[in-house]
């Protein structure tokens, strides 16, 4: 059971599992090679302008993309109806507006992430005091291990090289990205700072060791993960299919978990801000499900609080709500928490 910050604790339910999910045919080795030239070379031309140019740029280029592939504007816009149906049609637009420039100042700093963190006057702009606070308090990283769970929301990425540079390591999860070579160029930006990356098939075996090892492992638990690996938890008020594996880490390792936001504190400059709720404490039931199923709704809830509060750094052309329970209408006797 969850008892949390606020001692509450979610009705548990069990799990439902379904079909097999679909694999991407995987692209030719010259497409591949190609595409990590193209890679260098932006980074190449990027690195020979200020920052602020860069921002700009992506600005430019990330609003193109939505103008010319308009179902994500029309997505962005339906997902901000589900999650905030009571407010205008003009005010979720602006929402949409600005996290799109939001997006695009994300994509600028993962393209340029060793030039931001290789410059002392922007990396001491990336404020992670109030994190370090907490593991020092708490032991972490002497005494015990942690999982941080977090969101698409804000930059996570500077936040968790931030920790790396400040002697706390962390092993993140990152989905292989349909151009290998492009994944594992961007694994070697992280890795010269400390931060180790997983794909999400090894990253459970791998999170239970790095936490027993007294380490911390670092989940993002906000997009949909399918009707054959996800559990149905409310997001919004609508059940919304979230991975488990959080859950099932804290479980198999008996370790507290922290929710952490690194929230953008300036417009086009790496001036973030990690938020931190924790830590967050579980106890495990002879329920394995409905255990997975509570603790992935309350960590699920921490990220709608920032979303709620931050609306305009989130990810909304995201397919949150994309997959749907079974039986969605039935609520008596169903397996999907309500």
């Amino acid at each position: 059971m969850h008892t949390g910050s606020n001692g509450t604790a979610p009705a548990p339910a069990a799990i439902r599992r379904s079909a097999t999910p679909k694999t991407k045919r995987p692209r030719s080795g010259w497409l591949c090679r190609l595409e990590l030239l193209a890679f260098d070379v932006a980074r190449a031309l990027f690195g020979r302008l200020s920052l602020g140019a860069s921002y700009r740029l992506f600005e430019i280029k990330v609003a193109l993309i939505y103008y010319f592939v308009p179902y994500l504007c029309r997505r962005g816009l339906h997902n901000l109806a589900i999650a905030f149906p009571d407010r205008s049609p003009a005010w979720r637009r602006w929402v949409l507006r600005r996290s799109i420039r939001y997006q695009s100042w994300v994509f600028a700093e993962a393209l340029l992430l060793p030039r931001v963190l290789e410059s002392p006057g922007l990396a001491a702009q990336i404020d992670i005091t109030e994190a370090l606070a907490a593991f020092d308090r708490d032991g972490v990283g002497k005494d015990r291990g942690a999982i941080i769970i977090s969101s698409h929301q804000g930059n996570g990425d500077l936040i968790a090289t931030a920790f790396a540079r400040a002697g706390c390591p962390i092993l993140g999860v990152a989905r292989l990205m349909d151009n290998p070579l492009i994944f594992e160029r961007m694994a070697a930006d992280r890795a010269r700072f400390g931060v180790r990356m997983a794909t999400k098939r090894g990253f459970l075996v791998r999170a239970v060791h790095e936490i027993r090892d007294r380490g911390i492992a670092c989940a993002f638990i906000d997009q949909d993960a399918g009707r054959t690996h996800g559990v149905f938890v409310p997001y919004f008020g609508r059940l919304a299919s979230t991975t488990p594996g959080a859950a099932q880490i804290i479980r198999l390792t008996d370790s507290v978990a922290y929710a952490m936001f690194g929230i953008r504190l300036a417009p086009r400059r790496p001036r973030i801000h990690c938020f931190v709720v924790g830590p967050l404490r579980f106890h495990a039931t002879d329920d394995k499900d409905g255990d997975l199923l509570g603790w992935t709704a309350a960590l699920t809830t921490e990220i709608e609080r920032f979303a709620r509060q931050y609306p305009e750094q989130c990810l909304w052309a995201h397919r949150r709500w994309k997959s749907r329970p079974a039986r969605e209408g039935e609520r008596r006797g169903s397996r999907e928490l309500v």
